[in-house]
């Protein structure tokens, strides 16, 4: 039915739910998606068991960045409906958006498992492979979702996407292209092209083609971001900086707005105070005092810095090490948070985490995890883990922020899009950092200098090696051919040499750096 069918159903009884439904799906399609939850909510006071309502107003919810609320009403669905595979397929993209990885993959799994012979199932399957670092078999299981579908727009934007992963970028390039003949606006197939090459001068038509979609009224507001930070990086790329800063300066306001929208503002105040009590409480006394509670393992490697501070480049090099399996950035710390003491013990959050690991690479002596924001959660690891190591990736502030504000991450830090909150956040990160340096022995903490790694890669990677308790091995000179799934936004940049144009890479954007001047050394 039409909208004013709807309408007219709706005058003749305010509590039709099928007409309540109805109009609020019409609002959705029209993207008035306020009202559309306001309608959905209003039909399930009268059947507040009705799976597809709650359904509805989570997708309303989700587009109007209410995601804590989001989820809720598509686990609500779930409950009442279990065999309703769109619900799972849509709480498992969600749950992905926010970093919940191993959330998103059982609710993927159950997705293909309620449609295993469809090609949205096995779409569904392919996401859960990926996310289980399977990507040949992620990408076998996309080449059949295109044989299926020939005219799927989603699979190869997908398989470009695994291709890249896995460092094979030419093969990415072919299949991301299939996907924008197929879909002229495919906002993801440009930006992950942009981001997996140097663009050179025989791709200028490449980016007038994302300049002319920008100003074609196709894209929603949500993705135009996506197309801001893709002609920033290709402006980079060309050297032209000043229109590189304003596409960047464009794509942080846009992120900054969504976030604000889901009433994530950051608190300065709350974060200092946050910061401090981490201080407070894990101090020397205390990891004296716990001491026995931890495990005696070696296993972990723990690589922690500011987003953008070399941490991928560090895992490249010591994963690259054949007694060293490669974590990527795990989010079992993070999600438990700083707390995480006070809801298990050590030895719980141990068995847990060693049983990860050992998942990722049985039969490794060592295994990385190379999540940067870490760093605020060394209290509970080094409490479970007296014995793992921990590297501190530092490289200039300023750089740092810049690269911070260049880059589109699923997980920013909560001082991201605003430079007064960057550096603010930066200053925190430093007070942490002295913190943890003056409270852990030498013997478990380390840092490392970008700077001084580029400069002199082979003894700093050597000091590495001998500080993870491993005997030197050639193969970490040589980690632009590790053959690791690289998940990060330095995809890229990990399977180049080694480079030194990202050192003072500030001087570039000098006239444009507004409140990073002052983390100038």
């Amino acid at each position: 039915m039409r909208k004013e069918e709807w309408e007219r159903a709706l005058r003749e009884n305010r509590n039709n739910v099928a007409a309540l439904n109805g109009l609020g799906v019409c609002h959705l399609s029209s993207g008035d998606f306020t009202e559309a939850a306001s309608l959905f909510e209003r039909a399930l006071t009268i059947e507040p068991n009705n799976a597809v309502l709650h359904r509805h107003l989570a997708i309303a919810l989700q587009n109007i960045y209410r995601d804590r609320e989001a989820a809720t009403q598509y686990r609500r669905a779930i409950e009442l409906a279990p065999n309703e595979a769109n619900s799972y397929g849509d709480l498992g993209h969600l749950l992905l958006a926010h970093g919940d990885s191993p959330g998103a993959t059982r609710c993927f799994r159950k997705a293909h498992e309620l449609l295993p012979d469809s090609a949205w199932g096995m779409m569904h399957l392919a996401r859960a492979l990926i996310e289980e670092r399977s990507l040949s078999e992620a990408a076998d299981v996309l080449a059949k979702v295109s044989k299926m579908d020939p005219s799927s727009i989603e699979a190869p934007a997908l398989l470009g996407h695994v291709l890249q992963q896995a460092g094979k970028f030419d093969e990415a390039e072919a299949v991301l292209r299939v996907a924008i003949e197929r879909e002229p606006s495919n906002v993801s197939a440009y930006y992950n092209i942009s981001f997996a090459k140097k663009i050179g001068v025989a791709d200028r038509e490449f980016v007038q083609t994302m300049v002319d979609l920008l100003h074609s009224g196709q894209v929603p507001e949500s993705d135009r971001l996506y197309l801001h930070f893709a002609l920033g990086k290709a402006y980079d790329d060309l050297g032209d900086y000043g229109k590189a800063m304003r596409h960047f300066d464009t794509a942080n306001k846009l992120s900054l707005e969504q976030r604000m929208l889901t009433g994530r503002i950051f608190n300065r105040e709350k974060y200092a105070a946050r910061i401090q009590r981490i201080i407070d409480r894990f101090s020397a006394e205390f990891f004296s005092q716990r001491r026995a509670e931890g495990s005696e393992s070696e296993l972990p490697v723990f690589i922690v810095g500011m987003p953008r501070s070399g941490t991928t480049l560090v895992e490249q090099i010591i994963s690259s090490h054949p007694f060293v399996g490669a974590g990527g950035e795990i989010g079992f710390w993070i999600s438990k948070g700083e707390n995480a003491l006070d809801r298990e013990p050590a030895s719980a959050l141990a068995g847990q985490y060693e049983s990860y690991l050992s998942g990722i690479a049985a039969t490794k002596t060592r295994v990385t995890d190379k999540m940067p924001q870490n760093y605020l959660v060394l209290g509970p690891v080094h409490t479970t883990f007296p014995r793992a190591r921990i590297i501190h990736c530092k490289r200039a502030a300023v750089d740092t922020c810049l690269s911070l504000w260049v880059t589109l991450f699923r997980t920013p830090p909560d001082f991201a899009h605003d430079r007064g909150d960057m550096v603010f956040g930066y200053r925190q990160y430093e007070r942490l950092m002295e913190h943890w340096r003056r409270v852990l022995s030498p013997e478990v903490f380390m840092e490392v200098q970008y700077e001084a790694l580029i400069a002199d890669r082979e003894r700093t990677s050597r000091e590495m090696i001998a500080f993870c308790g491993l005997e030197w091995n050639e193969a970490c000179l040589r980690p632009d051919v590790n053959g690791r799934t690289v998940r990060t936004p330095s995809m890229w940049q990990a399977r180049q040499p080694v480079y030194k144009s990202s050192v003072e890479r500030w001087r570039n954007y000098e006239p444009w750096l507004g409140a990073f001047r002052e983390l100038i050394s």
